[in-house]
């Protein structure tokens, strides 16, 4: 099934092994250079506030940050191209933070639907915008990011926001993992 079709199947798309350890590295390292003073006092002050302990934050473009294989990566210009055509637009380099004691983070878009007035067409209309998270940090202690990923379509893509079917959603990526873990 080629990258297309997957994320006309799911509406999203995971990889692995797009960066090297090294360069995840250098920017977390830079990120905490920028932001090691960070707490929740200061956050509002530097940062917009998107969940409770969490900030999006505007990192300064220089070090790994200016480094094409983070900004020009062929994998990702590849998929944005095919996804949303040859003139497309980078519009932001962030981290959202989440500060010690942060709650889970809502399900949720990152863009709102074009046509809420018309869920029929959530499907038909192609994708407008792209948004790559690229984790600083192992989320292997509650989630890989495959098993995030699912937990975000499963509840946030087909719309299932009331909290029952989130939490049936967080039960089965639990159990996804935990079958994971029994497969090693």
């Amino acid at each position: 099934m080629s990258f297309l079709d997957r994320f006309e199947e799911r509406g999203f798309l995971t990889f692995s092994g797009l960066f090297d350890r090294d360069f995840i590295d250098s920017l977390n390292a830079e990120y905490l250079r920028q932001f090691d003073a960070l707490t929740a006092e200061s956050a509002p002050e530097v940062g917009l506030k998107v969940g409770g302990g969490r900030f999006m934050l505007s990192v300064q473009l220089r070090g790994p940050y200016l480094d094409p294989r983070l900004y020009a990566n062929p994998m990702l210009l590849g998929v944005a191209s095919a996804l949303l055509g040859p003139d497309y637009l980078i519009d932001s380099v962030i981290v959202v933070a989440a500060l010690p004691g942060a709650e889970l983070q809502h399900l949720h878009r990152d863009h709102p639907e074009l046509f809420p007035e018309a869920p029929e067409l959530l499907k038909a209309v192609p994708p407008y915008g792209l948004v790559a998270a690229i984790p600083l940090v192992d989320l292997t202690e509650v989630f890989d990011s495959h098993q995030l990923a699912n937990v975000i379509h499963e509840a946030a893509y087909r719309k299932l926001f009331d909290l029952e079917e989130t939490r049936a959603a967080m039960g089965r990526a639990n159990g996804r993992r935990n079958l994971k873990r029994l497969e090693r």
